[in-house]
């Protein structure tokens, strides 16, 4: 770090100098919800609770890729 951005920054924590990096970012994310995140987390847990019955298949991802770029 040189002189000039001692100056700027010197004073301010780690932690505050990583949230003004981040900031710019977030601004582009749009807020989760713990509703969303929660029902996805329900959804995998029975996904893979299925997959262990042997009720559903897994695909190689090469075949999942192909079906996207179609």
């Amino acid at each position: 770090m040189d002189k000039y951005q001692k100056n700027i920054v010197g004073p301010v924590s780690k932690a505050d100098r990583k949230g003004l990096v981040e900031k710019p970012f977030q601004d582009f994310d749009p807020p989760a919800s713990s509703n969303v995140d929660a029902a996805w987390a329900e959804e995998v847990e029975s996904r893979m609770d299925a997959y262990d019955r042997g009720e559903i298949k897994a695909s190689p991802v090469e075949d999942v890729l192909e079906r996207l770029a179609k």
